[in-house]
């Protein structure tokens, strides 16, 4: 049996700069780095952040700065609610918009044609809504931008 396991984890760390990312080596789960310590399973990130800062505070999570799931340099990782893992997809622009959404109904073709039917006063928002299959709340929001914001007004 191997006197220093801690040191065989480290093993398995792309080790490169203070500021670039540290990619592990070995497994990988949905890009994150999977493995055994003490018969326990660890996400390598969260072993390389319990190794450097101590335990991790209950209900937080360890996230990437960098987000790159592979990642365990110290530097790059910190402890954070779900909702600011949240926060920072979607300051970085990483978060689903528009019809790239499993869920969406609408196109970016349709939202240029809401807006343009409205603005001229061809059709109103309880039409457009029977027309696009949607309530007319929601052709209030895509009308006054509230969604679907990332569409300019004419493409």
């Amino acid at each position: 049996m191997r006197k220093n396991k801690r040191e065989d984890v480290w093993k398995k760390i792309d080790k490169r700069g203070e500021d670039e990312c540290w990619n592990w080596l070995d497994r990988l789960s949905n890009g994150y780095g999977q493995m055994r310590f003490n018969n326990k399973a660890y996400g390598a990130h969260r072993f390389v952040y319990e190794e450097v800062y101590g335990m991790i505070p209950e209900g937080l999570f360890i996230c990437h700065k960098c987000n790159n799931p592979s990642c365990c340099n110290p530097n790059h990782l910190y402890a954070g609610t779900q909702k600011d893992n949240q926060k920072q997809m979607v300051n970085e622009g990483r978060s689903a918009k528009g019809e790239m959404q499993s869920l969406s109904k609408l196109t970016t073709r349709d939202i240029l044609k809401i807006r343009s039917l409205y603005s001229t006063n061809e059709k109103n928002q309880i039409e457009l809504g029977k027309i696009f299959g949607v309530d007319n709340a929601t052709i209030s929001d895509i009308t006054r931008r509230k969604t679907w914001k990332h569409i300019p007004m004419e493409e």
